[in-house]
């Protein structure tokens, strides 16, 4: 009877669906780990798809800041994390992109520790200066800048999306204009809200709020058509650039050799979550346009962008200055 019991129960085990005898995933919190402090944009944007996945799949996801190292330090911790769907990272394109070429010693290699879930946000860069400039177009500031009248405010570290759109932008203009180095976006930022320097290329999303109070004066946009944000400004080929088409990402990756099964279950609730038409809305609010790319897709991005920005970082002469 007891040998007859036993065969029965494996009979049984052997008819269930692949996994069904396991653990459900997810079974405990997962940890998305962002690579700035909270409050800025990539943190926000966490917080919020966390909060509709939370929502709509009953599972537990904690946000974790690890701030530092141009994102290489929390990129390095996802990557050396044991891969079982638990640990999610926030990128920007600087992670995944620019690092590898700009560090001597990069502290790990996108292709070979990570693995893409989905992208979320693919947004052109703003060409703003101070509202009291006397600047009032693209075209003007190109000229101040050949007359050498006119600096530009940099990010003295790294190359995150800014200072690559402005490489990018200055080269298509035949120009060299003098850079004033500071360390990092909200440092050049508050410099040209002070009027210390006249002109930022920068992110959308930190620069929306000062755009709409009129603290800072929009004179194009980094891409080829103009941002349902800011309707209203010129895009870069109707500025005078047709070659110029620069845009910054968000996306999420877990650590190489992660269960397909696993990573699939997070393609799918991150997809799901930016899908909800109010959690775009109130994205959209705060200057970031949901761009939905699938894991297949979105790896396609990521190489296309890679031998684009390799040589744009190495003609500037910052490969391997990190």
């Amino acid at each position: 009877m007891k040998l007859a019991y036993m065969l029965a129960m494996a009979s049984l085990a052997g008819a269930m669906p692949a996994g069904a005898a396991q653990a459900q995933y997810p079974d405990r919190p997962i940890t998305m780990v962002v690579p700035f402090a909270p409050g800025g944009g990539s943190d926000t944007l966490s917080r919020l798809i966390a909060q509709k996945v939370a929502e709509q799949q009953s599972v537990s996801i904690v946000v974790e800041n690890r701030p530092g190292g141009n994102t290489t330090i929390a990129a390095r911790h996802v990557a050396r994390a044991k891969p079982d769907g638990y640990t999610v990272l926030t990128a920007i394109d600087a992670t995944m992109v620019f690092n590898p070429v700009l560090y001597k010693e990069p502290a790990y290699d996108p292709a070979r520790d990570f693995e893409p879930v989905a992208m979320a946000t693919f947004m052109p860069l703003v060409l703003s200066v101070a509202p009291e400039s006397s600047i009032q177009t693209v075209g003007q500031w190109v000229e101040s800048l050949k007359q050498g009248q006119m600096d530009y405010a940099m990010y003295a570290h790294g190359a995150l999306p800014g200072r690559i759109a402005m490489e990018v932008v200055t080269r298509a203009a035949g120009i060299s204009p003098t850079p004033v180095p500071f360390n990092g976006s909200t440092p050049a930022l508050q410099a040209v809200l002070g009027a210390h320097v006249p002109v930022l290329i920068d992110a959308l999303a930190p620069s929306l709020p000062h755009l709409k109070a009129g603290k800072l004066r929009p004179l194009m946009v980094t891409s080829q058509e103009r941002t349902p944000i800011l309707p209203q400004v010129p895009a870069a080929s109707e500025a005078g650039f047709p070659g110029v088409d620069v845009a910054s990402w968000t996306g999420f990756f877990v650590a190489a050799d992660t269960d397909p099964a696993q990573r699939q279950w997070l393609e799918d609730a991150f997809v799901q979550a930016l899908s909800d038409p109010g959690l775009a809305a109130k994205l959209r609010e705060l200057g970031m346009d949901v761009t939905i790319k699938r894991r297949n897709e979105f790896q396609q991005q990521i190489d296309q962008d890679s031998a684009r920005y390799r040589q744009v970082i190495t003609d500037a002469g910052l490969a391997g200055t990190l």
